[in-house]
């Protein structure tokens, strides 16, 4: 963003019909150098009230925008909450059925291992 100077701003003060709506825009995307200068000509066209009343007014409609945003978006955070708990149900019901499937296959492995010690004692005693 061009960086104005007393002047410049005083100029378009008296020239532009909305200068209140041009000074909230100027202000919300400037850098920081250049709202002094901004501040400066509000207070010195003796105008800050009427700033004061269009910044307020910016204030509530960027308000609404917020809320309509967040109504917007809410529905689709719910569900996705929902789809979690789901998914959170399902991750327990699977480890569930996993530490049952593993204590099987380990009792299977001990019996198995159990025969085949048997069958290795087995073989020994007939030679």
């Amino acid at each position: 963003m061009s960086r104005l100077s007393t002047n410049q701003v005083d100029n378009l003060l008296s020239t532009m019909v909305p200068k209140h709506e041009y000074l909230l825009y100027e202000i919300e995307s400037t850098d920081t150098n250049s709202i002094g200068l901004v501040f400066r000509a509000i207070y010195d066209g003796h105008e800050h009230q009427k700033f004061m009343e269009k910044l307020d007014e910016r204030i509530k409609a960027h308000d609404k925008d917020i809320e309509r945003m967040c109504n917007h978006h809410y529905q689709g955070f719910i569900d996705s909450i929902r789809e979690l708990l789901q998914v959170r149900s399902q991750a327990q019901q699977l480890n569930a059925e996993i530490l049952e499937l593993d204590k099987r296959i380990t009792a299977t492995a001990t019996k198995v291992i159990e025969k085949g010690e048997e069958l290795v004692k087995a073989r020994k005693s007939r030679k």
